[in-house]
């Protein structure tokens, strides 16, 4: 009989599809997907939502877009503070000085059906080719969960791009509280010092 079975072991650099799991100093548990190769480490995706949802806004505006939300201010203020030391002395800052991020409409359908145009050079990562890798559970009951992407919803000033429970694209206005898959940068040969180039997007 075959069977499929996976090996943990201790790596000093990583390939697309690799999981690492850790403890956040709040006991949420936690894995995150290694999803694209870059020049200063890998990119990682949670594999799941963070067990507490979050609006983008407090009201229902995208003024700004992501860099200005209130989403971001969460995530690499509260969020990052329970992130281990095993993971935040790897950690690579993106190029606006931040440590976590959420993905774009493109990175996880490798188009734009409701947000603006991103970058040539954005492409849908390879995991999210694969519908189960887009669907996130989430929350102390564990269901499938809607959570955000960056983009703002073109034609609209009060909504953001969101991706469905069951992995289709979609938006809400930015008021509702949905799930959070954090995106970071890992090296295991540098500190905390290197910086990434375009990743944040409006």
């Amino acid at each position: 009989m075959k069977v499929k079975r996976f090996v943990e072991q201790d790596v000093t650099d990583f390939n697309v599809g690799d999981i690492i799991e850790f403890t956040m100093s709040n006991g949420e548990y936690a894995q995150a997907m290694a999803v694209k190769k870059l020049n200063v480490g890998m990119l990682f995706c949670f594999v799941n939502c963070l067990t507490d949802r979050y609006p983008m806004n407090d009201s229902d505006t995208n003024d700004g877009g992501y860099l200005s939300s209130k989403l971001r201010t969460i995530i690499n203020s509260k969020v990052i503070s329970d992130f281990p030391d095993e993971i935040k002395r790897y950690l690579v800052k993106l190029s606006n000085g931040d440590y976590l991020r959420i993905p774009t409409e493109k990175e996880i359908f490798g188009k734009n059906k409701y947000g603006g145009v991103e970058a040539d050079d954005i492409e849908q990562w390879e995991p999210m080719k694969n519908c189960n890798n887009r669907v996130s559970f989430g929350g102390v009951e564990g269901y499938c969960e809607c959570y955000w992407c960056q983009n703002k919803k073109t034609g609209r000033s009060d909504c953001f791009c969101s991706v469905t429970s069951d992995g289709r694209t979609y938006n809400n206005l930015a008021s509702y509280t949905h799930g959070v898959r954090p995106v970071f940068v890992l090296n295991l040969k540098s500190n905390s010092t290197t910086e990434q180039e375009g990743i944040v997007y409006e």
